[in-house]
């Protein structure tokens, strides 16, 4: 899904706050990161068989890459706030 200019701007906004701009790439050592505006997923891994059921566990992700090597993290787009609540059974566990 793509985001709308408003969670864009508040994705931004949330990275900006959290620091990103001073973030040094692990790979390279380069301080210059690309944002990409759309929002993939990472399905549960269900043994090569693709699992649509309801139970079926989604991730949905924004990736953030280096823009001199191309290393990439991917986001929480749940965690991060652009997409609204976070459901409980949603984004991980925290420890």
């Amino acid at each position: 899904m793509r985001l709308t200019e408003n969670q864009k701007t508040s994705l931004l906004d949330k990275l900006r706050s959290l620091g990103v701009h001073n973030h040094i790439c692990q790979i390279c050592g380069h301080d210059t990161w690309l944002v990409n505006d759309v929002v993939f997923e990472l399905r549960e891994f269900t043994g090569g068989q693709l699992n649509t059921v309801n139970d079926s566990k989604l991730f949905p992700v924004v990736p953030l890459s280096c823009s001199t090597c191309g290393n990439t993290h991917l986001l929480n787009a749940l965690i991060l706030g652009i997409l609204g609540e976070i459901p409980s059974d949603i984004g991980g566990s925290k420890q």
